[in-house]
C-alpha cells in the first residue's frame, strides 16, 4: 500500500465540510486512512472489506488520495462510503462495484451532502446525479476529471515556461533546464552534473531568477 500520510481528514477538510460528513465518519466502523500517491497512481480512492481472521464479520477501509481539492476529496470520500454502504446493505456477491445499487446510495448520499460542495461545482453534482458513473483519475468521470485536468494543465505550464538554463528544485536536489522533448523535459542536475529527463507531472518548485547567479559561467 502506499505510504499514508499522519495527518486526520480533519486536516484535508474545511470545519464546516468536516461538521457535515462527521457523523458518517464517527460511525464508519473501520479505518479512514489518506495515503500518498504516486506517480502510477490512478486510484483517487478505494473501499477494502476483508473478512477477519477468525471468519466472523469484516474489518473496513477506506482509502482517500491526499492529493486531492476539497470538493473532490469530499466527492470520493462520499463514493466510497457508499460502497461501504452497498456492502451492507446488499450480499456482496449479488451487486456490481458500480452498479445499479451503488448508482442509488451514491445519489442519495450526493443529494444529502450537496450543500457541503463549492456552489461552483454544484452543476457538476446535479450532472452525475442525473448520470452516475465511477470516478477515477482516467478523466471518465466529468466530475473528477474537473479537478484533474486543470490540475495537470497547471502542473505542465510550469515547465513550459521554462527557458534554458532556469533553475528548479525535485526532491531537495536543484536542476538545470535544458530543453523540452517531445513529451517531457531534460534537465541537469547541479550537483552531479548527470541528466534526467522529467514528465510534466514532475512535482517541482522553480527558483526565483536571482539564484541563476550562483550557476552562472565563471569569466
Amino acid at each position: 500500500m502506499n505510504p499514508v500520510s499522519p495527518h486526520p481528514i480533519s486536516f484535508y477538510l474545511s470545519t464546516k465540510v468536516f461538521s457535515g460528513v462527521e457523523s458518517l465518519l464517527t460511525t464508519f466502523p473501520g479505518d479512514i486512512l489518506i495515503f500518498k500517491p504516486t506517480v502510477k497512481a490512478k486510484k483517487l480512492g478505494r473501499f477494502i472489506a476483508k473478512k477477519n481472521t477468525n471468519r466472523i464479520g469484516y474489518s473496513y477501509t477506506i482509502l482517500i488520495s491526499a492529493n486531492l481539492q476539497e470538493d473532490l476529496f469530499l466527492f470520493t470520500f462520499l463514493h466510497e462510503y457508499a460502497h461501504y454502504l452497498c456492502f451492507k446493505t446488499y450480499n456482496s456477491s449479488s451487486y456490481l462495484p458500480h452498479g445499479k445499487e451503488w448508482k442509488l446510495i451514491f445519489t442519495q448520499l450526493l443529494h444529502t451532502y450537496k450543500s457541503y460542495f463549492s456552489e461552483e461545482v454544484y452543476p457538476l453534482v446535479d450532472a452525475f446525479i442525473q448520470k452516475p458513473r465511477a470516478a477515477t483519475a482516467g478523466g471518465n468521470c466529468p466530475f473528477s476529471a474537473h479537478f484533474l485536468d486543470t490540475k495537470s494543465k497547471k502542473e505542465e505550464s510550469v515547465f513550459l515556461q521554462f527557458c534554458s538554463g532556469d533553475i528548479f528544485i525535485f526532491k531537495n536536489k536543484k536542476y538545470r533546464f535544458l530543453q523540452r522533448r517531445r513529451t517531457r523535459f531534460l534537465a541537469e542536475c547541479i550537483s552531479s552534473g548527470k541528466k534526467y529527463t522529467f514528465s510534466s507531472q514532475a512535482d517541482i518548485q522553480k527558483c526565483a531568477p536571482e539564484s541563476h547567479k550562483l550557476y552562472g559561467t565563471i569569466s
